[in-house]
Parts: C-alpha cells; sequence; structure tokens
C-alpha cells in the first residue's frame, strides 16, 4: 500500500502511530486519531465508525493495514 503520506503505513502495511502529536513527530508516524480519521474522537463508537466509513482514504488505512503500532501504550488512556 502507498499512500501520500507515507507516514500513514509503509509498503509492509505497517502504521506507526502515537496518542500525542509530539510522540508522533519523534517517531516519524502521526497520531492514532489522525490515522484513524476520528479526528478528537468525540462521540459514540457507531458514530465514529460512521465518520470513518465516509472518509475514503480513512476506511481504506483501516482494511489494508496489517500492523498498527501505537507508541506509549501508557498513554492509551488518552485514546
Amino acid at each position: 500500500m502507498k499512500l501520500k503520506n507515507s507516514r500513514h503505513a509503509d509498503k509492509d502495511k505497517v502504521a506507526v502511530t502515537a496518542p500525542t502529536g509530539i510522540a508522533a513527530c519523534n517517531i516519524g508516524g502521526v497520531t492514532v486519531h489522525s490515522f484513524g480519521g476520528i479526528g478528537l474522537g468525540n462521540g459514540t463508537v457507531a458514530q465514529l465508525v460512521a465518520k470513518i466509513n465516509k472518509q475514503h482514504k480513512a476506511a481504506s488505512r483501516w482494511r489494508n493495514t496489517d500492523v498498527l503500532i501505537i507508541d506509549e501504550g501508557e498513554m492509551s488512556s488518552l485514546l
């Protein structure tokens, strides 16, 4: 998979993400929210899924990513 912004995923279908923008920059990735296409993540699960499904690129990222790396797992309560 080759996306315009290669920081979302590479040819091996691996996405490198982090919960915060600074952490994402430090690892050459993107925020989990940006990768997922959920923005600030406000809304119910059903609303967020609907939001992702309306965004072709975000839905495609989810379908085509085999490995999702989330750096700083201890910060996952922010997700």
